[in-house]
């Protein structure tokens, strides 16, 4: 008995078989390598931009919305909690 038991499950793999073929991996053709150029690009960067100015421009009106309320309201609570301290 000079072999070691093997205590896995898995199975034992002979071959090493490439996970990409040629048909996974193709160059670029000619069109997708040329640059946009004219008023398509114009109009993809607007847009482009225009979506990242609108995320942004949202995210911060939510803070500072949310800000604004929580300042609103802090001498509410605190003329409360002092009237009931007297």
């Amino acid at each position: 008995m000079s072999q070691n038991p093997s205590h896995s499950n898995t199975p034992t793999f002979n071959k090493v078989v490439s996970q990409t073929t040629a048909r996974l991996y193709q160059h670029p053709t000619e069109a997708e390598m040329r640059p946009l150029t004219g008023f398509k690009a114009f109009i993809s960067n607007f847009c482009m931009a225009f979506v990242l100015f609108a995320c942004l421009a949202s995210i911060a009106f939510i803070v500072f919305k949310g800000t604004a309320d929580e300042v609103a309201h802090q001498p509410q609570f605190t003329s409360e909690s002092h009237e009931k301290n007297t």
